[in-house]
């Protein structure tokens, strides 16, 4: 998940693919109908697919002869992420105590979705992208509250901002961590192995 203003479409202007070729694109473009991938790892563009999480690229022919495409993330995703919205949203706005303990672990349980959704070989970018966007949500929110909001729910706001805020960072750095030292890991391997060679 980049925490910059680069995305897919931005990002894709740097790569060139061939127009008379057999990818996805050239396909459009000469049948005239509209191509979809759901596989991105065989894409040219795989890693930015992978970087910005779009599991699913539709192709759609326009009469300029021109192909205009669009990427989305997994169904699964955009479903835990709009649960997600909703859950920040319920969890400031609840009535009691122990409403809100209610909806907090029920918060845990849909980041732990979000996180999950990557696969097993992602998990640490998952845990990331779900720590991200829990603060993006809580962000969103504290955007759109408005000033006659009750005092004991501008509390609770505030409490879950400051409680996760610290434990978010804690755990993105922790996966930053895990993930250098894998691949520290797969690299000393790698030498030992061309070594026995």
């Amino acid at each position: 998940m980049r925490r910059d203003d680069s995305t897919f479409a931005s990002e894709s202007r740097n790569i060139k693919v061939k127009a008379n070729g057999r990818g996805p694109i050239a396909t459009a473009a000469r049948t005239g109908e509209e191509q979809v991938v759901t596989n991105t790892t065989t894409m040219v563009r795989a890693d930015l697919a992978k970087e910005f999480s779009i599991k699913r690229i539709t192709f759609v022919p326009l009469t300029s002869g021109q192909v205009l495409e669009y990427g989305t993330p997994s169904p699964e995703e955009v479903v835990y992420l709009q649960l997600l919205a909703l859950l920040i949203y319920e969890l400031v706005h609840s009535a009691s105590i122990f409403g809100f303990f209610q909806l907090f672990i029920e918060l845990i349980a849909v980041l732990r979705l979000v996180a999950v959704v990557e696969g097993p070989s992602q998990i640490a970018s998952g845990i990331r992208k779900s720590l991200g966007s829990f603060m993006e949500g809580t962000n969103a929110l504290e955007v759109k509250m408005e000033s006659g909001v009750k005092t004991a729910q501008k509390k609770r706001f505030v409490v879950l901002r400051l409680a996760m805020k610290p434990i978010s960072y804690t755990i993105a750095m922790a996966t930053f961590g895990a993930e250098a030292y894998s691949q520290w890991q797969r690299s000393r391997e790698e030498r030992a192995a061309e070594v026995l060679k």
